[in-house]
């Protein structure tokens, strides 16, 4: 079985290298990427007719999730079909994500999916700008950890409620479908991590680490996004990319520097510069480094964490 989930792995990581060019081309642009194609065929074949064969009954966890695989490398194989480019993404993405989820479940691990969605980029940035403001313009801390909790308090209402009601999840998934990515249909999704974060900080971080933790999420994360997808071509690990990370590491200097100058500027200028190196650099680096964790939690936690000393030396 561990020969079998070691080949699973390799053609899952695969397939993500291959899901990631498809979110960057149409049908015009396949013939690039044929020969990548049929061998990624060729070894789903392979692997099917071991996991199909009576045995190990774990096997099962990977036969459906292949097929759903197998019939989405078929659909792009066809030179006859015309494709709905957007919809053939969705369907691939959801079928990788479905074979990840019955690896995980044998505890192997691969990269989850992430496409190219500019409207979840955007909503990124807004809810940057809205817990901003609750953090700087809010009364006093209470009123922090009280606005913090009743998001929190909502998202996890939505996560546990999907999990106890098909139905209730249906209608969940359908009011964030712009936004969210393929491995939340199944999973704990970022938006809650999120808020899980932001109410950690307002019980117990000073308010400029709470700000530059806010700032250095809600505008580097998706701009490094954006780059890294549509021309990151140096692999760093996690999927992520030399060129995401260097724009992360910019405009997360960037949005530190500004939320320091405006809602703080009592702040000398070389500590405010010591301090916008040292939010953008912990936070780039917990991009790559999150692990199982999801980003949207470790970013501004490793901000506000990384910050907070640089804050109680100057009193």
């Amino acid at each position: 079985m561990e020969s079998l989930c070691a080949q699973a792995r390799c053609l899952a990581v695969d397939l993500h290298a291959l899901l990631h060019a498809f979110d960057c081309i149409d049908r015009a642009g396949l013939s690039r990427h044929a020969r990548a194609i049929e061998r990624l065929a060729e070894r789903l074949q392979a692997l099917l007719r071991v996991v199909s064969m009576p045995g190990d009954p774990r096997r099962a966890l990977l036969l459906e999730p292949l097929l759903g695989v197998h019939r989405v490398v078929e659909e792009v194989r066809s030179p006859s079909q015309v494709l709905d480019w957007a919809a053939f993404r969705r369907r691939a993405a959801l079928a990788y994500e479905a074979l990840a989820a019955g690896l995980r479940r044998l505890r192997v691990r691969v990269p989850s999916l992430r496409p190219r969605n500019y409207v979840r980029n955007i909503f990124h940035c807004a809810n940057g700008l809205v817990a901003l403001a609750c953090v700087e313009l809010l009364p006093g801390r209470t009123a922090m950890i009280v606005a913090a909790g009743a998001f929190l308090a909502f998202a996890w209402t939505m996560e546990i409620g999907r999990r106890a009601s098909e139905r209730w999840g249906r209608f969940a998934i359908a009011m964030f479908r712009p936004v969210i990515h393929p491995h939340e249909h199944t999973r704990v999704n970022s938006a809650t991590w999120y808020v899980t974060a932001l109410f950690l900080l307002a019980v117990f971080a000073p308010v400029a680490s709470c700000a530059l933790g806010v700032a250095v999420l809600g505008f580097a994360d998706p701009a490094a996004a954006v780059v890294g997808r549509r021309f990151g071509r140096v692999r760093v690990r996690a999927g992520r990319s030399l060129e995401g990370t260097a724009t992360f590491a910019a405009v997360g200097f960037g949005a530190a520097i500004t939320v320091l100058s405006v809602f703080h500027p009592a702040l000398a200028g070389a500590r405010v510069a010591a301090l916008a190196v040292t939010a953008a650099l912990a936070g780039a680096i917990a991009e790559l480094y999150s692990g199982p964790l999801d980003d949207n939690f470790t970013i501004p936690v490793a901000v506000a964490a990384a910050t907070w000393p640089l804050l109680a030396m100057g009193g």
